[in-house]
């Protein structure tokens, strides 16, 4: 968030604080503090630091640090850079607290998150430009950090010890943190992961103490290289170190989480087992592995990792939150929704990532109904207008019940036709089996000439595969509706298709497949197409995928006739019309398409999605039919023709609230016998649940 005065803010909006001077009677109350803090913890949980927000006050910046309940501070001035310390002992931080850059008023960041998990403390870090006087001012459940303007030296003092009367001379080890970063991967937020410190115990002797130090001093120059985008010279410094000190466990774990961010995913893998096997109680660690894998896509290995966090408090409304999403990714709602819920009990206020997830089963999962309408044209030509009502039931969060109507009027030649459909339809999702099912049943009315009924069918098996590949059959009988002659003579198609499924957490998509039509005539119409997406960017804003697709078709026997099959005029004679049409459906004969293919999608607020898609062929061929008048009789013929068929597709889906959304689309494009446009609007409720409006 963003003040009046661009000031950033942790957690919650900026607000102004009176300017006072509290920092003698800190000092003098910080006995009877400590006992009572003690108590509140005892008797109310552990406490949270649930804000920390930058305030520009009369006298300078202030520093403003919320809790959930009070807590006694522990604070210290640190050089090399310059920068102010915080820990609150017992505290855990609010999973929203991220990292923020100010470069104002003599604090160039504040970065806030858990230092150490057992017992826990949250630490504050105020990067300072230059080293500055500053006071601590305690109210209630909240630390007021106010900064002078005079500057002052730098002397350590020990762990722990609260300030003396003069303010700003507070000192302690080095500290290493390790702030939320968005990574392009397509997945929820990240939770911020602080690096645990190394600090000299007072008996140490100097040498041990200024091993230490150095060692900090390494981290924290790796971390700058790090943040400012130079991961090679941060992992080179990281790897002298760790060949130095090869047990250092808080190295490693900044060099798996820098090569990580460098992309470089096996060799982050490689220091993570390493450190793994030599620090398997680190519960940060452990954490922060888990999650590179979860968003990697080794989901097994992830929660073999996470699941032993569950058992310990510090840690366990992370790792819920974590398999929560683990299992949202595998489309086991109930076990995510499971997760999800026990994470928001823990911590009602400040699991967004949970809530937001939580929020989206519950809305994707509540009865629904549909009311949408739509409207085609083509140069064949082929007007049509469609309406369409479809409702939705979940008796289960991995069972859907579905129906739908679709009456559809057709325009030929300013003639009418009158064609609906209707269905039933019933998918569900195995999770232990991995195995997706969804069978169908429906008909057809045609009401030219007579009302005429068939039936329609569908059936289809899936198998998930890890890494987010899903193999898929199916088998469908379904009208062909799509050139004019189909509308006067019932066609009825009979589809069997196998096809493999890729999609990527990371943003890459991809999908081949082979599929046979099969038609009342006994023709059969072969198709395989293979196609891929990979990420250009991918943000949780921005998404931009480009790719490669390639298709090939063909049919036994060709339907392209004569458009006017009786003529006064006989074959041969010049005023023979040999004009000819696909009927009663197209036929492609030696098809071949190469196609250049993008998507892009804008989700610029909450609650609405623009999606772009299309294609153009960079290479397109086909035998082109085309009829002559020989022997008294037409006769078919072919040529090589090459052409560019072409689409573009958009759509926008805005969220009005209160359950209900709106989603205009819209689509143009060219093929090898006609071009078409088409357009529609879907309105679409989702029912609340009790469970959704709690959340």
């Amino acid at each position: 968030m963003t003040g009046p005065a661009g000031w950033g803010v942790l957690g919650m909006n900026k607000i102004p604080w009176p300017s006072c001077d509290w920092a003698l009677a800190l000092c003098l109350l910080c006995p009877v503090l400590l006992l009572g803090l003690s108590s509140a913890r005892a008797a109310g949980g552990m406490p949270t630091i649930r804000r920390v927000a930058i305030l520009d006050s009369e006298n300078g910046i202030e520093v403003e640090i919320t809790s959930s309940q009070p807590v006694a501070p522990q604070t210290r001035v640190l050089s090399g850079p310059d920068r102010i310390v915080i820990d609150f002992p017992g505290a855990v931080p609010a999973g929203h607290l991220k990292g923020l850059t100010v470069n104002q008023g003599g604090i160039k960041a504040v970065r806030a998150g858990l230092f150490e998990s057992n017992p826990p403390v949250t630490r504050v870090v105020l990067d300072l430009a230059a080293p500055s006087e500053y006071q601590l001012v305690p109210s209630g459940n909240t630390i007021i950090v106010k900064l002078g303007s005079a500057p002052v030296s730098v002397a350590p003092e020990p762990r722990g010890v609260l300030p003396p009367l003069t303010p700003g001379r507070l000192s302690a080890p080095n500290v290493k943190v390790d702030f939320e970063r968005e990574k392009d991967f397509g997945v929820a937020s990240r939770q911020l992961m602080l690096l645990s410190p190394i600090v000299a115990p007072p008996d140490v002797s100097p040498a041990t103490t200024g091993s230490q130090v150095k060692t900090q001093d390494v981290l924290l120059e790796a971390q700058r290289l790090r943040d400012v985008g130079d991961f090679n010279a941060a992992a080179k410094l990281l790897r002298t170190q760790i060949a130095q000190k090869p047990d250092d466990g808080e190295v490693a774990r900044l060099l798996a989480q820098t090569l990580y961010w460098h992309k470089d995913i096996a060799g982050a893998q490689a220091v993570y087992d390493t450190a793994f096997v030599q620090h398997p109680e680190d519960t940060t660690l452990r954490l922060q592995y888990g999650r590179m894998l979860a968003e990697t896509g080794k989901r097994a290995r992830a929660r073999e990792l996470l699941s032993p966090l569950l058992g310990i408090s510090a840690t366990r409304v992370e790792a819920e939150t974590l398999l929560g999403m683990l299992a949202y990714w595998d489309s086991d709602l109930t076990t995510a929704r499971r997760f999800f819920d026990a994470a928001l009990e823990s911590d009602p206020n400040h699991q967004e990532e949970a809530r937001r997830l939580l929020r989206e089963i519950l809305t994707s999962t509540a009865p629904w109904v549909r009311i949408s309408s739509g409207g085609w044209h083509d140069d064949q030509p082929l007007n049509r207008l469609a309406l369409g009502l479809e409702a939705g039931w979940f008796p289960t969060p991995l069972t859907k019940l579905s129906a739908r109507v679709q009456p559809m009027q057709y325009w030929i030649d300013g003639a009418p036709r009158t064609v609906g459909v209707s269905e039933i339809a019933v998918a569900h999702y195995a999770p232990r089996a991995r195995l997706e099912t969804e069978l169908a049943a429906g008909s057809v009315l045609r009401a030219q000439n007579g009302n005429t009924w068939d039936w329609t069918g569908r059936a289809v098996l899936g198998f998930r595969l890890p890494g987010g590949v899903t193999l898929r059959g199916r088998i469908e009988r379904t009208p062909y509706l799509y050139t004019k002659s189909s509308l006067d003579t019932p066609v009825m198609v009979q589809t069997a298709a196998g096809l493999v499924h890729w999609d990527d957490p990371r943003g890459w998509l991809g999908e081949a497949a082979y599929q046979q039509e099969r038609y009342p005539d006994d023709n059969t119409i072969r198709t395989e197409y293979g196609w891929l997406l990979a990420p250009v960017v991918h943000h949780s804003i921005v998404k931009i995928q480009a790719g490669y697709a390639l298709s090939a078709s063909n049919a036994n026997q060709s339907r392209f006739v004569l458009a006017q099959v009786n003529q006064p005029y006989p074959p041969g004679d010049p005023r023979f019309n040999t004009a000819g049409i696909y009927a009663p459906y197209y036929t492609p004969s030696h098809l071949v398409t190469h196609s250049a293919i993008a998507a892009f999608t804008l989700e610029p607020s909450r609650g609405v999605t623009l999606h772009l898609n299309g294609s153009y062929a960079v290479r397109a061929t086909d035998d082109a039919p085309f009829l002559t008048a020989s022997g008294g009789q037409a006769v078919l013929s072919t040529y090589a023709r090459s052409f560019f068929p072409w689409n573009v597709r958009a759509s926008l889906a805005i969220a009005l609230g209160d359950g209900l959304t709106l989603e205009p689309t819209g689509e143009v494009g060219h093929t090898a016998f006609y071009s078409w446009a088409t357009g529609g609007l879907q309105i679409t409720y989702h029912f609340k649940t009790a469970r959704g409006t709690a959340w």
